[in-house]
């Protein structure tokens, strides 16, 4: 619950990523420009520091800025649309990213708990 099982950092730019959906969460937090997530009846804007929280088989895209993207299985969340929320003033979401990023991308075997610890606090943060 809560694990972290993808990482990514992304940069769409001008062009779209592709409409697509996962059977899991998608935590998307961006770094620098303006961007958007649009959805089929919906978009939201995101600037630095907004995080979009996008719950499972939610069909989505990004456009524009640059995106830190994490998916977390079976995330013990209770939203049922996309939610816009901000980092706070210590960048704390963005550090935990940015960790599971890094983490994510190193040897398989040693990875698993920490990933599940990072996908629970991060899961924590966007319930405060």
């Amino acid at each position: 619950m809560n694990d972290i099982i993808h990482a990514a950092h992304e940069r769409p730019g001008a062009s779209a990523s592709a409409p697509h959906q996962h059977e899991c969460w998608e935590l998307c937090l961006c770094l620098t420009g303006e961007g958007c997530c649009r959805f089929a009846d919906d978009e939201l804007l995101c600037h630095p520091g907004d995080l979009v929280v996008i719950p499972a088989d939610t069909v989505h895209h990004l456009t524009g800025a640059e995106f830190l993207v994490l998916h977390v299985s079976q995330a013990a969340l209770t939203f049922r649309q996309p939610h816009l929320t901000q980092d706070d003033e210590n960048q704390s979401v963005r550090h935990l990213m940015e960790d599971a990023l890094w983490h994510f991308h190193r040897a398989e075997e040693s990875r698993a708990p920490l990933l599940s610890a990072y996908g629970h606090l991060l899961v924590q943060h966007v319930h405060l």
